[in-house]
């Protein structure tokens, strides 16, 4: 009886062996309830010695189809864990007031200080000359319907629009000239006749005078060096022919 009981033991610890031994296999299979309800059905087959199993010909556990002899299936429900960010990029600072211009492929191009202050000029250069040819138009019609000795005038919008285009400061500080006489002559209007006509006028055309004088100031700060660039346009990125962009493209400022 004793032997008996050994021989039972050691078969014993010998199935558990192989039992422990036994190659295990799982996959995670998650109808739609437990996708709701935030869980996943993971499905775990061991291999087992047909000596623990039940071979009578049922195909083992009817609970999951077409199992084979020597095989366990257990599945149980397991939540699975909190999804967390472990990537992070590099950190970097954020850009602020970095002017950005369209090169001619469409590509953006970040600008240097240098040229961020010569892309400022070209933009007051093309107000210049928007601005002169506007008050050009004025000074025709008070020609036309007031006094033909309003064509005398036509000087100043001309020293304005033609300082727009070559970037001159001369040119840019007699436009300023004429528009202080224009203010002057304003003011002497409003003080005669007081009519509100004249002193919107006279509102209109000191906001003209002073983008022209902030215009005549920059171009003082200029050196040949850069007046040049400007007239060429060419040595400075993002921009054509007289200081014009590929294209008529914007400019950006990330801020």
């Amino acid at each position: 009886m004793a032997s008996q009981e050994s021989d039972d033991a050691r078969l014993a610890r010998a199935l558990q062996d192989q039992f422990d031994n036994a190659p295990i296999a799982s996959a995670v299979v998650s109808s739609e309830k437990d996708v709701e309800e935030g869980y996943n059905v993971q499905a775990t087959v061991v291999t087992m010695p047909p000596a623990m199993t039940n071979n009578s010909g049922s195909g083992g556990d009817s609970a999951f189809p077409g199992n084979t002899p020597g095989a366990r299936y257990e599945a149980h429900r397991v939540q699975p864990p909190p999804l967390e960010a472990t990537i992070h990029p590099p950190s970097q600072p954020p850009l602020q007031n970095v002017p950005i211009v369209m090169g001619p492929n469409g590509e953006m191009i970040a600008l240097s200080p240098s040229q961020t202050r010569l892309v400022a000029v070209s933009s007051l250069g093309r107000a210049m000359r928007t601005l002169a040819t506007v008050d050009l138009v004025f000074v025709l019609m008070y020609a036309m319907f007031y006094s033909p000795l309003f064509i005398g005038l036509a000087w100043g919008p001309f020293m304005g629009y033609q300082s727009g285009k070559d970037f001159s400061a001369l040119r840019a500080r007699i436009y300023s000239f004429y528009y202080m006489l224009k203010l002057a002559g304003d003011l002497w209007l409003v003080a005669n006749f007081g009519s509100f006509f004249y002193l919107f006028g006279f509102m209109i055309d000191a906001f003209i005078c002073s983008v022209v004088v902030r215009y005549t100031r920059v171009l003082s700060t200029l050196t040949d060096q850069e007046v040049t660039r400007l007239r060429e346009g060419g040595g400075m990125i993002g921009l054509g022919p007289n200081g014009q962009h590929h294209q008529g493209l914007p400019i950006f400022v990330v801020r």
